[in-house]
């Protein structure tokens, strides 16, 4: 009887005799970052929630929280873009905007986000997707929430892990009624990765600058965000290579 492979410890909350499971993670051992590795039960579940909204074409404009949230982001960007092109919709338009969970002075910075919204938003945008990749106490998405209703924008918020106790006792309902989460944990690996996004946020700045450091590690970082952008795309939306949607 052939003996169904061990996984590797890293690749934790996989059943090991799965098929589906093992195919994938023949896929992820190209992923050579364990910081962007890490992202992609958390990604998957995310997704998966985030569906029938992609395939309805909801989102027309979406905000990246830089630094840490960047990865998320281009790799929800990607997906998004593959379905709608697919579809003849027009590409969501992507905004990077610095966290603001350490600004002193919360309504002058609300106000600066609003007017740097105002500005780059589409002339029309039906609803924004804010993407970040974790939510403690949801001091920063909070600011970028009320920029947007200053801009009168509907919006929903897209997360790879939230804390379990503030979602059950503290989140905000304008954050809480809003929210898309992959898993209930801590902060990923990825948070506080600069070298990996490729860009650093100074306090009391509305955009992140450039950090290429190390031009290797970012080039790596790219690559595993495509792929796992491809990963994701291959089993939510699409049979093989085909691009035919799935049904269930």
């Amino acid at each position: 009887m052939e003996q169904t492979p061990e996984f590797p410890q890293k690749y934790e909350g996989f059943s090991n005799t799965h098929e589906e499971n093992i195919d994938t993670i023949a896929k992820l051992e190209n992923i050579k970052n364990p910081e962007i590795l890490q992202l992609y039960k958390m990604m998957s579940n995310l997704v998966e929630k985030l569906k029938p909204a992609i395939e309805n074409h909801e989102y027309d404009f979406l905000i990246g929280e830089d630094a840490s949230g960047r990865i998320p982001a281009l790799i929800l960007k990607k997906i998004l873009d593959t379905v709608y092109k697919k579809q003849g919709i027009i590409p969501a338009k992507m905004l990077f905007l610095a966290g603001a969970r350490h600004f002193i002075d919360q309504e002058d910075i609300i106000e600066n986000f609003a007017n740097h919204i105002d500005k780059h938003a589409p002339e029309k945008v039906s609803k924004t997707l804010i993407i970040t990749e974790y939510i403690d106490t949801g001091s920063s998405v909070a600011v970028t929430i009320q920029a947007l209703q200053k801009n009168n924008i509907a919006y929903d918020i897209a997360t790879c892990s939230v804390d379990q106790w503030s979602f059950e006792n503290h989140l905000r309902p304008e954050i809480k009624n809003h929210l898309y989460y992959g898993d209930f944990a801590g902060a990923p690996k990825i948070t506080g990765e600069s070298n990996l996004s490729g860009v650093k946020k100074n306090s009391g700045d509305i955009l992140s600058t450039r950090n290429n450091s190390n031009k290797d590690l970012l080039r790596s970082a790219r690559k595993d965000t495509d792929f796992l952008a491809q990963i994701l795309l291959h089993e939510i939306f699409y049979d093989n290579e085909t691009l035919i949607s799935k049904t269930e």
